[in-house]
């Protein structure tokens, strides 16, 4: 049965699925589809997949860029309220477009077509610079793995004059912002690292690029607490300071209310 839907339900949707994807989606669907596409839905491994699985950041990121690929290419199309029809194949076609497809940036931060549904627009979300780029699958999976070999193969903590390690480290992460720069959690630890060795201004830098970017990817820690620590980073590079003492680090972000 052929099913009639507006290009702005469709694209409505899109972003939706989007949105779904970057909150949920972590290393544990992954091992569910075996590293297959969430759309061909394998059987018969899901059942030896353990809940929750290691935590890994998820692969999601690619497959959610292209989506938002296809909102934007939308937006510029323009829009017919007969637009989109999902066939029995499953694919999208539109019809009956109407208007110059004109894009324009909305005092929340995205992209809208000037002819959409409702109001006449398409809403364009400000992920992957308006969704003006997609991300690769080998980067997505390159990035995220040079990142868990920071935080897990050799654990965090650094041995006094293991400079070595750390050097390596800044370069996994700085080599893991180029292949994915739309993820936050990297610029947060490359933050850290930078703050640590004395280099505060690259370490606002990254701070502050994180704090622009959360998407919650790494989701071993709840989306504030990582919000929480870019803001940190920032607030300690600007006092061109780094904690040494564990009770320090416990105390970042304490409130001086007798200061105030």
């Amino acid at each position: 049965e052929r099913v009639r839907l507006s290009k702005r339900e469709v694209v409505e949707m899109v972003v939706l699925t989007m949105a779904d994807f970057a909150e949920q989606h972590y290393s544990w669907q992954d091992e569910l589809f075996g590293g297959a596409s969430v759309l061909e839905c394998p059987s018969g491994r899901a059942s030896s997949v353990l809940w929750p699985g290691d935590g890994r950041p998820g692969l999601w990121v690619s497959f959610v860029s292209q989506l938002g690929a296809l909102v934007a290419a939308s937006a510029k199309g323009g829009e017919g309220e007969e637009g989109g029809a999902a066939g029995g194949d499953g694919s999208i076609r539109s019809e009956g477009e109407e208007g110059d497809g004109s894009i324009r940036s909305d005092g929340g931060g995205g992209s809208r077509g000037e002819n959409g549904g409702g109001d006449g627009r398409v809403v364009v979300p400000p992920v992957f610079h308006h969704c003006s780029k997609v991300l690769t699958r080998d980067d997505e999976e390159e990035a995220r793995d040079l990142y868990w070999r920071c935080v897990s193969m050799r654990g965090m903590a650094m041995a006094d004059g293991a400079e070595g390690e750390q050097d390596e480290r800044e370069a996994d992460l700085r080599r893991a912002t180029q292949l994915n720069p739309f993820v936050a959690e990297p610029f947060v630890l490359l933050a850290q690292l930078l703050n640590r060795r004395g280099a505060h201004e690259e370490a606002k830098e990254a701070a502050n690029q994180a704090v622009g970017l959360f998407t919650a990817w790494d989701k071993r820690v709840p989306f504030g607490g990582w919000v929480a620590m870019a803001r940190i980073q920032a607030q300690l590079a600007t006092e061109r300071r780094y904690p040494q003492h564990p009770m320090q680090f416990l105390n970042l972000g304490k409130l001086d209310l007798a200061g105030q």
